[in-house]
């Protein structure tokens, strides 16, 4: 199920524009029961992720060193990076394009943070 869309920005931060696209899904095999799709804009991650292209996520999947995630912080606010490590009670994160570099948030600011299990072109959206 697609759940809203995400503008994404050169920083690695993303910012919701909305909470539903319309009634659809976007074609992807999953093994996680709440698995979710982003619709993303803007090609600030290119040439990973284009715009147009569909973020899948899993949340109950733990993501491990290398991964990209969706982290969701306490204040609000989105990023979408790679996951270098956890340590001394941190996550470093590290840039998914070349604009913007290593970031250290503490655990106890993040609110969540979902495995990018796929990023699916925009093609394999389907309408219900």
């Amino acid at each position: 199920r697609v759940v809203g869309s995400a503008q994404l920005l050169d920083t690695g931060f993303c910012t919701s524009l909305t909470t539903k696209l319309t009634d659809g899904y976007v074609e992807h095999l999953s093994r996680d029961r709440d698995a979710y799709a982003l619709r993303c804009v803007g090609d600030a991650m290119r040439p990973l992720i284009k715009d147009g292209d569909f973020l899948v996520l899993y949340p109950n999947h733990a993501p491990i060193n290398g991964d990209e995630v969706l982290v969701v912080l306490k204040d609000g606010r989105m990023v979408l990076r790679e996951l270098a490590y956890v340590r001394d009670d941190a996550m470093t994160l590290l840039a998914i394009n070349a604009s913007s570099g290593r970031m250290t948030v503490p655990l106890t600011e993040i609110d969540q943070c979902h495995y990018v299990a796929a990023v699916v072109r925009r093609a394999a959206w389907r309408e219900h």
